[in-house]
């Protein structure tokens, strides 16, 4: 998946989703900064979010993936080359996901401050 199509699949799951506040990882946020779209669902905050949407692709993030877990991750993008849950460790095709905040400080995923 190209980091262009990330940004579009992004900003159109944050429509669908608009009743949920999320954190994007720098990169997700990136992607989604080029599709020029302004959503209030969106923070930057840690703390105000429920979800955090991020990249499989980003730097060595794969490593702190948690598997065999039923339903912890949602797919926002990419391919769907195997489930997710049980096979966080595919180095496959870049896709975007979706996690409970608590479950991204948990793996830590969030950036440290």
């Amino acid at each position: 998946m190209h980091r262009k199509a990330a940004g579009a699949d992004i900003a159109m799951y944050l429509k669908k989703h608009a009743n949920t506040r999320y954190l994007l990882s720098s990169t997700a946020a990136d992607a989604l900064a080029k599709e020029n779209v302004t959503l209030s669902n969106s923070t930057r905050d840690s703390n105000a979010a429920e979800r955090y949407i991020f990249l499989s692709d980003e730097d060595e993030l794969w490593a702190k993936l948690s598997s065999n877990r039923f339903g912890q991750y949602q797919h926002v993008g990419g391919p769907l080359e195997v489930n997710f849950d049980y096979y966080a460790g595919w180095r496959g095709q870049n896709k975007v996901l979706d996690v409970p905040i608590g479950r991204a400080r948990e793996m830590h995923l969030l950036a440290s401050p």
